[in-house]
């Protein structure tokens, strides 16, 4: 059984999902207060986390989501009443993983949280790799602490972001399109306005790595086609 964060002050829902959960071999750990998972994710092993939007906005919570996004290796899951596609580009920019409507249906959400869990369990404790790190330019990535770095300073990525930019460089001067991307980084299941959000997360890599972004030169754009990442790399 795995055990997952909710964080909620509606205990109806804690109690339904708690419920439901059981039945997909998941272990709802329910609060009202984010830093509890913070303290969870080492002492319980979260594997995920969903956040009520509805009852505890993240935006006032913004540090604690923080932290959490940089220490949890799993998906965070924003699920909200009332959905508003204004805040969609602000979710992904922190690293959210999905942003849904509200649904006293669990399937759908199990399924999700399975696709994404076993996505993010590839990357975080695959520890066999040919190689730890990648070089390109002044930036080094780092695939077990999973994070990039230019002249030694944390860039700070989502780990979208670094999934992202790890999946361009295996395929170098391969031009990828929005559904290749999709089904590379995001797994292609459940993902709502996609050419948009892939769009939006090179836009925030490009911000991160890119001296100009405006005239990027490791992600670059054909026209009509898609992405590509130019340059060359080593590894170690």
């Amino acid at each position: 059984m795995q055990n997952i964060g909710l964080v909620t002050k509606d205990l109806e829902l804690s109690m339904d999902y708690s419920k439901i959960a059981n039945e997909y071999n998941w272990f709802i750990d329910n609060t009202y207060k984010p830093e509890d998972i913070l303290k969870w994710i080492t002492t319980h092993n979260e594997v995920a986390v969903l956040w009520d939007e509805s009852t505890i906005r993240v935006k006032d919570n913004l540090h604690i989501f923080k932290e959490i996004r940089k220490n949890l290796a799993g998906p965070i899951i924003v699920i909200d009443k009332m959905k508003a596609k204004n805040k969609l580009n602000w979710f992904f920019e922190l690293g959210v993983d999905d942003y849904l409507s509200f649904s006293d249906e669990f399937d759908e959400l199990n399924l999700i949280l399975n696709q994404r869990i076993n996505t993010y369990n590839k990357i975080y404790h695959q520890k066999k790799h040919e190689y730890r790190y990648i070089y390109f330019g002044d930036y080094q990535i780092d695939l077990e602490k999973y994070k990039v770095t230019k002249d030694g300073k944390d860039l700070g990525l989502t780990p979208k972001e670094l999934k992202l930019l790890y999946y361009l460089i295996k395929h170098k001067q391969q031009v990828l399109d929005r559904d290749q991307l999709l089904e590379g980084v995001w797994g292609d299941f459940g993902v709502m306005e996609t050419s948009r959000m892939v769009d939006i997360h090179i836009s925030h890599l490009r911000d991160k790595i890119e001296a100009n972004p405006k005239k990027p030169e490791w992600i670059k754009t054909k026209r009509g086609f898609g992405y590509f990442f130019n340059g060359e790399f080593t590894t170690k």
